[in-house]
């Protein structure tokens, strides 16, 4: 887990953006903060809702949470799908 994660998740479908290794915290702080405030445009959480997107932000661990979860929940999907073929 060397990398620190910028994520923006809509929805159920997530956009994750991921940094090099090696990236000062300040920069991920940032690229975090300018991720939150576009994300929080008027305008553009207008288009979400219209598109009938939900939009919440996740950054860090608690993106590394819910995706260890979702990963969990969608387990025994995936290996019924498996024995399926």
């Amino acid at each position: 887990m060397g990398r620190k994660r910028v994520t923006i998740c809509r929805g159920n479908h997530p956009k994750r953006v991921m940094d090099p290794r090696g990236v000062p915290g300040p920069i991920i702080k940032k690229i975090q903060e300018v991720f939150l405030d576009a994300m929080k445009n008027p305008e553009h959480m207008d288009k979400m809702d219209k598109a009938g997107l939900a939009v919440k932000p996740m950054m860090g661990e608690e993106y590394m949470k819910y995706f260890r979860n979702l990963q969990e929940r969608c387990k025994s999907l995936v290996d019924a799908a498996r024995k399926a073929r």
